[in-house]
């Protein structure tokens, strides 16, 4: 191919995705899946193509992820399925993830739930807000590899949760 009278190369990738069994979803099951290495993973954002990216980067790494594109929705969702980690963008329309946040605090189940915060919004007054409204992480978008495996390594399943639930769990950003 050229452009401009300069040879141009062309690369084409091509990503398979395998279809994986459906894991059963009773207490048991759930337990060994975590057991196993498996977390469930509840990832949010308007941004349909970013929760479908980070979604798929998830269940490649080996978990089990359901995803929502709004506050409303992960409320919902998060209720039957009972994720271990929520990635939950900031900047959504009608239910901001902040207050999605303070909303699945409200629920006892979600004392041991880590809440991650992604956001365009990197200042201080960002963070301490992610902070009160419950989250556990801050990350600025977009989410680079190495910092999301590091916060997956960080609370692996096998990791007892902390005394007091994610009142007393650190708090700290994961900036770029």
């Amino acid at each position: 191919m050229r452009d401009r009278g300069r040879a141009v190369q062309s690369l084409s990738v091509r990503v398979v995705a395998m279809a994986q069994p459906k894991r059963p979803k009773s207490a048991a099951s759930r337990k060994s899946n975590t057991a196993a290495g498996t977390q469930r993973i509840l990832v949010v954002d308007d941004n349909e193509d970013s929760a479908k990216s980070l979604s798929v980067i998830l269940e490649v790494m080996g978990n089990e992820v359901r995803t929502a594109y709004n506050g409303s929705q992960a409320l919902e969702i998060a209720e039957d399925f009972r994720p271990a980690l929520v990635f939950l963008d900031i900047g959504m329309p009608n239910l901001n993830g902040y207050d999605t946040a303070r909303r699945l605090r409200e629920r006892p189940w979600t004392k041991d739930v880590v809440l991650i915060a992604l956001t365009g919004w990197g200042q201080e007054e960002d963070k301490r807000r992610a902070q009160e409204a419950g989250f556990n992480f801050h990350v600025v978008k977009p989410v680079d590899f190495a910092n999301l495996r590091n916060i997956l390594e960080g609370f692996s399943p096998a990791q007892p949760p902390s005394p007091g639930g994610s009142k007393r769990r650190r708090r700290r950003s994961t900036d770029q």
